[in-house]
């Protein structure tokens, strides 16, 4: 079967493969992968990243992937609106990843924050006795 700039190879019995059968399942599978493209297409405009070296795109990906992820379990379902909000708020962030931003004076002005490693699955770890001191 072919049609217009796209074909398809399939294995389904002549009753089964009609035009309307196999749109369906094709149709189908694009809406899955669409659905999920779109999502970080619409949020980071993905398209026109300029990311290009070597395995940087992968990470990219990864990283936005992950993101994503995070924000659904904590409850947002409008991502583009929640990454407005998040992207001047890194301590906020990092909390939600499971570290946390302790204060400290520092000469730098634009140093002032250490990132702590905060393990909640095992009490009396030194970064939860840290975390408690704070």
């Amino acid at each position: 079967m072919a049609y217009g700039d796209g074909a398809c190879i399939d294995s389904l019995p002549t009753h089964l493969a009609g035009p309307a059968d196999v749109g369906g399942l094709i149709r189908g599978r694009w809406g899955i992968e669409n659905r999920l493209r779109w999502l970080r297409e619409a949020t980071w405009n993905e398209d026109r990243s300029q990311v290009r070296r070597v395995v940087a795109p992968q990470v990219t990906v990864t990283f936005r992937r992950r993101a994503v992820t995070l924000l659904k379990q904590c409850g947002h379902r409008k991502f583009a609106r929640a990454r407005r909000r998040f992207r001047n708020q890194p301590a906020t962030v990092l909390a939600m990843v499971g570290f946390m931003f302790a204060r400290r004076l520092c000469r730098r002005p634009c140093w002032n924050h250490e990132i702590v490693v905060l393990n909640r699955n095992i009490e009396g770890s030194e970064s939860a006795k840290y975390h408690n001191r704070l």
